[in-house]
């Protein structure tokens, strides 16, 4: 809100006083809101169901920026899934023990695959050798800092010069969303009456990346939070659940992983998700209960 202010109320012109200040109060929109176009859904029709797939009609008022035609749109719980923090299948080992016996070895071509390095202190290694199909879908920027700001100023140029975008929806329009392909599951745990908040996902942010983030353990949790343990997330409008990481905030470049969540003081989480431009609300709990927030 705006214009916040404490009003006596001992009588009956200062409870006109606070009548006046709440008709007059506006309300001030999040960063979720200005950033990021969306769609305050107030009728929701299902069409079309065949083979488990249907077609969603959403409408609504267009709100925030101008609502491109080329974006994509984050439809709340389509997107929940499990995001593992990293692959915990065993893999090829890079160092093998030499003083085994290995008279039992049938072919020594085998030990072809294991390289000697010249010294286990000074030698290079390749960060990026042996590592596992699924890791070539992680979206690496060379410059995270540059696209945030390249994305940004697209946001406050929508606002300014709405006329100068083509294909944009200005804010405001009422306007009817088509979702092809959708599962019925999800439209049935929907409802027509539930509230529903279609958001669109600004560029880049429907690419995997490895996110990391500064928390503080909230004083009103006492339970454990162990390393790696499956946790359900609430990161803006998206949610899902992962095994992060935790590790210590210092301003070296080694960092220390803790085994539980620390009592007091910051803390990185580290785990794989689809980028986000940040700040972003964040929440993060083991069922119900809330034990984190930033």
């Amino acid at each position: 809100m705006s214009g916040e202010k404490l009003h006596p109320f001992d009588s009956s012109g200062d409870a006109l006083q606070v009548l006046r200040s709440i008709s007059t109060i506006r309300k001030k929109q999040t960063i979720l809101q200005r950033r990021r176009p969306h769609l305050l859904v107030d009728a929701l029709v299902v069409e079309n169901i065949e083979s488990g797939m249907c077609t969603l009609k959403v409408s609504g008022y267009a709100r925030g920026p101008p609502l491109n035609a080329n974006m994509m749109v984050h439809l709340q719980g389509w997107t929940v899934r499990a995001i593992m923090s990293g692959a915990e299948t065993s893999q090829t080992p890079s160092v093998i023990d030499t003083d085994m016996d290995c008279s039992d070895v049938e072919d020594e071509a085998g030990m072809d695959q294991f390289a000697a390095d010249e010294s286990f202190r000074t030698s290079p290694w390749d960060p990026k050798e042996n590592l596992p199909d699924e890791y070539g879908k992680i979206h690496k920027f060379s410059n995270f800092k540059h696209t945030k700001k390249l994305v940004l100023t697209g946001i406050k140029k929508s606002y300014r010069f709405p006329g100068e975008t083509t294909n944009c929806i200005p804010t405001g329009s009422y306007l009817t969303l088509h979702i092809l392909d959708v599962p019925s599951t999800i439209c049935g745990s929907l409802g027509e009456n539930a509230p529903l908040v279609i958001f669109a996902i600004l560029p880049h942010e429907e690419k995997m990346a490895v996110v990391n983030m500064v928390l503080q353990k909230h004083p009103s949790c006492k339970v454990p939070i162990k390393n790696k343990q499956n946790l359900v997330f609430q990161v803006g409008y998206r949610r899902f659940s992962a095994r992060p990481i935790f590790s210590e905030h210092t301003n070296g470049n080694k960092f220390k992983m803790h085994r539980f969540v620390p009592a007091e003081g910051t803390f990185v989480l580290a785990c794989l998700l689809q980028s986000c431009l940040l700040p972003l609300q964040f929440l993060f709990s083991e069922s119900i209960q809330l034990v984190e927030s930033a």
